[in-house]
């Protein structure tokens, strides 16, 4: 599992050290536990009044979701009402928590080539999206210069570098990502005007 550090960086834990964080029988019971607790993050729901420890307890004990919901008259008290009064909430919180991965995909690896940007066509997509730093960003190369004999200047431009995939440090990359994820939106709710 990697987990991203709000200092920067990953976390890597191993299937031991999963099981041993969320006290679990299984990785994939990490499943339920935010299906029961939610996830701000990835927008998560979770059952409403049910943190980590509650969802340990109940894992531990009923060992899934649908096996808690099928015993909730095992349960007590408010716990008993709050897990019963938002069984359609946790069954759609695990779906959400759910990544699929039997989704057909057919990859070539060849297309994953990185290729020379077609700079008009990603200047028109960067324009209507509303990009303008990314414009400056991607598609300014610095200009290098040489003299000639006679002493003039030739100007030739740099190839384009890649941003890094994994930034190591703190940059603008999440202010990108929100910029966007706004500059879209902006675009799906004109379209539907």
């Amino acid at each position: 599992m990697y987990r991203p550090k709000h200092t920067g960086g990953f976390e890597v834990m191993g299937i031991e050290e999963v099981k041993a964080k969320f006290d679990i029988q299984s990785p994939a019971q990490v499943i339920d536990m935010l299906g029961l607790m939610g996830d701000s993050s990835d927008n998560i729901p979770g059952c409403p009044g049910v943190g980590e420890k509650t969802a340990q307890k109940l894992i531990a004990e009923f060992g899934s979701i649908e096996n808690l919901l099928e015993h909730t008259d095992q349960l007590k008290g408010a716990l008993k009402t709050k897990v019963e009064t938002n069984r359609k909430l946790i069954t759609f919180s695990k779906f959400l928590a759910t990544i699929k991965i039997d989704v057909p995909i057919q990859l070539e690896m060849d297309s994953l080539v990185r290729e020379q940007v077609d700079e008009n066509s990603l200047r028109q997509i960067f324009e209507e999206l509303e990009f303008r730093t990314l414009i400056d960003r991607v598609l300014k190369k610095e200009n290098f210069g040489s003299e000639t004999a006679n002493g003039n200047k030739t100007i030739s431009k740099s190839p384009l570098s890649p941003l890094p995939l994994f930034p190591t440090k703190k940059g603008p990359y999440k202010a990108i990502c929100l910029r966007i994820s706004r500059a879209t939106r902006r675009m799906i709710q004109k379209k539907q005007i």
